[in-house]
């Protein structure tokens, strides 16, 4: 029997069949089997762990509360521990000095810097000793009929190709989603796959180079550019990933400067740490430009035969760190929903997409906006004023007033009602700022108790998962 034959009897087999086996693809399957659903999980390349290169590029991941707490509820955060290096704060290095911008002062959580492959290899360990979450690599899904619930699977490398019937399809495989496709396809729907003018090159600094870095060892560093911006997150191990993002075209972009070497490029934007160059150049010069991609798709299911998750879904830019936590957190509210209707795979559909489709909405905007907040704002005045106040009035009102980072990254608080907050929040906050010194105390407690609600308790930052 092949392998490919092998996947079809699976997927025939199987109560879910998952299409993608990246971090939504495993932890769905993986969630689903502690409830006796059998999953088949279809991932189109081979097994990554039996390769002794090093994946393509990919961000490096800031897994925070939500993604956490989906680990925790799958039992694979204790063998994460030491895959993840803990970020308390931003170190952002302006021109003249550095800032160390905490997340949350009070209580020291943190955000945690980890590789998307530790956290792969970490799931597929847990699936291996499933007896009911089995993948099938180097399996695609070709052509899909959602009403005869039908898919044609192909081995990638022989060109086999067989079809098999499935029960239902959850599809976690990125954003360019062939069940997406398909959804499209029966519903008359439209999604948008846009890729942004800007991109992104992923940097290495080695130990020794990084040690320069250390005593900030713990924090998410930033340099802003104005159009662009360095950042740089640690890993075990003492090296540090950095990536610097900035516009695809244009007088400063990758464009611009081509694959000639960039050390008078650097030399100008990071004048005071000359001694990161050499390592930043020579990696610049050997990484290609990776793309940003973004997704927007209604609706998100089909009856009870399909549904899409994570990227396939939704895909964001990385600039709140949340596109994997995000997706993290979809599969484990679709387990709730699963759990709460009792089986009716039609209402779990439904009722987990029209939930959850405002909550991607507010994160995806969210994320855009970070994006000009990293590569200039944090360095600018009006923008750290806000900041203190910001500080003031949480510490003043802690259960009502919560910023909005720690809001989205610090707390399972839905992201349509930490916008909705954030929004109502920095109201006050830009009112505050235009009456100047002293701060209104007076018409901020009104503000805060007239229109902001407590925070919910259950969702607060003294819940967050402890690592």
């Amino acid at each position: 029997m092949t392998e490919l034959e092998r996947a079809r009897d699976l997927v025939c087999a199987s109560d879910v069949t998952i299409v993608g086996g990246g971090v939504a693809g495993l932890a769905t399957g993986l969630l689903f089997s502690a409830r006796g659903i059998t999953a088949a999980i279809l991932e189109r390349y081979p097994d990554p762990r039996l390769s002794t290169r090093r994946p393509a590029q990919s961000i490096n991941l800031a897994l925070s509360h939500r993604g956490l707490r989906t680990l925790e509820t799958i039992g694979s955060l204790d063998e994460m521990r030491d895959r993840m290096v803990p970020m308390y704060g931003r170190m952002v290095h302006g021109p003249a000095s550095d800032s160390f911008q905490p997340y949350d002062g009070e209580t020291g959580s943190a955000i945690y810097s980890v590789r998307r492959d530790e956290i792969v290899n970490v799931l597929l360990r847990q699936a291996g000793g499933s007896e009911r979450a089995r993948i099938c690599f180097r399996c695609a899904c070709g052509s899909i009929d959602l009403r005869a619930k039908t898919l044609l699977l192909e081995d990638p490398a022989t060109g086999q190709k067989l079809e098999a019937s499935f029960q239902r399809l959850i599809g976690a495989d990125g954003c360019h989603s062939i069940v997406r496709q398909a959804i499209v396809r029966e519903t008359g729907a439209e999604d948008s796959v846009q890729c942004l003018d800007h991109g992104f090159k992923e940097l290495e600094l080695g130990p020794e180079i990084a040690s320069r870095l250390q005593p900030d060892r713990n924090a998410l560093h930033i340099w802003p550019g104005g159009e662009f911006m360095l950042i740089a997150l640690p890993n075990p191990g003492g090296s540090f990933t950095a990536t610097l993002f900035m516009p695809r075209s244009g007088p400063e972009s990758f464009e611009a400067l081509g694959d000639r070497p960039v050390d008078k490029f650097l030399r100008r934007y990071l004048p005071r740490h000359a001694e990161l160059i050499p390592a930043l150049s020579e990696s610049f010069a050997s990484n290609a430009v990776g793309r940003l991609i973004t997704v927007s798709a209604t609706p998100w299911h089909f009856g009870d035969a399909a549904l899409i998750l994570g990227d396939a879904a939704h895909a964001m830019t990385p600039f709140f760190g949340q596109g994997m936590n995000c997706a993290l957190e979809d599969c484990r509210l679709l387990l709730e929903y699963f759990d709460r209707q009792g089986g009716d795979w039609s209402a779990v559909f439904g009722g987990f997409e029209s939930t959850r489709g405002p909550d991607t909405n507010a994160i995806s905007l969210l994320s855009m906006n970070n994006y000009v907040e990293m590569r200039r704002s944090v360095i600018e005045g009006h923008y750290l004023r806000k900041r203190e106040i910001n500080g003031i009035l949480k510490l003043r009102h802690p259960d009502r007033f919560l910023p909005l980072y720690p809001m989205v990254a610090l707390t399972s608080i839905p992201y349509s009602e930490a916008l909705r907050r954030h929004l109502i929040q920095d109201e006050i906050v830009e009112r505050l700022c235009a009456l100047g010194d002293p701060i209104d105390l007076e018409l901020a407690d009104r503000e805060i108790a007239e229109r902001l609600t407590p925070l919910p308790t259950a969702a607060g930052l003294r819940n967050c998962v402890t690592v």
